[in-house]
């Protein structure tokens, strides 16, 4: 609920001005468990947007009082990345670290239509959870987040933190007021992130190829993601 005394607008650029790592290192503390012990965080999916929070979360370990024990993505290179960072486990089915009972929340930064699956999965294993956005792809799903939060008491939060920046609002206000709004370089930026990190899935892999349909599921599969992707591989 937002408090009275704020505007909705208010309350959301507020609450943008928590990161995954700054929700996971400070919420849980009154709903999760005691004040005085350490929050123990798994992450799943861990590209560039998970990996970054998996740096900002060890960052934080002392002064927050937690510690990523865990990391989970279909791509061998990118979980091999990150348990070096976090000095944890690795997964490349994220159900394993789902199962561990030592971990207290998840943060999700898997693609889009992972989302509402593992946001519905994570509180049923009894972790709480901090999801990257978007929430989820329908009204459906949304729907069905919200009553799993109720059903299992979980704290959840997604981080929209960039749509909640006032430059989005003062685009709004122009364009609710008749100016024209030059944008540039966005296709070009999301781009070059999906390059920095590109999973190459040869196609008389079959191991590798497994792991592409895990990757793509619950998404309808695509005969063109069994062709190789050469020239965009990651060095990591």
């Amino acid at each position: 609920m937002i408090p009275s005394s704020q505007s909705r607008r208010t309350f959301v650029k507020n609450s943008s001005l928590l990161t995954g790592a700054t929700l996971l290192g400070s919420v849980p503390y009154a709903r999760a468990i005691g004040a005085n012990d350490r929050i123990r965080i798994g992450v799943i999916g861990v590209g560039g947007m998970g990996t970054g929070h998996v740096n900002s979360l060890v960052s934080k370990s002392e002064a927050e009082n937690i510690q990523v024990v865990a990391v989970s993505d279909v791509y061998q290179r990118r979980v091999s990345r990150s348990k070096e960072i976090c000095k944890g486990e690795g997964y490349l089915d994220y159900r394993r670290l789902l199962e561990r009972k030592d971990i207290d929340a998840v943060l999700i930064a898997t693609p889009d239509h992972w989302h509402a699956r593992l946001t519905i999965e994570a509180m049923d294993a009894g972790k709480h959870v901090y999801c990257e956005k978007p929430m989820t792809h329908t009204v459906e799903q949304a729907i069905a987040v919200r009553d799993a939060v109720k059903k299992f008491n979980k704290v959840f939060q997604v981080g929209p933190n960039a749509t909640a920046n006032d430059t989005y609002w003062k685009a709004h206000e122009a364009i609710a007021a008749g100016c024209h709004v030059i944008t540039s370089d966005l296709g070009a930026q999301a781009e070059a992130a999906r390059a920095a990190d590109e999973m190459v899935v040869p196609a008389n892999d079959a191991d590798a190829l497994l792991q592409a349909m895990l990757h793509t599921h619950p998404a309808p599969q695509q005969p063109a993601y069994r062709q190789i992707r050469t020239g965009r591989h990651y060095a990591a």
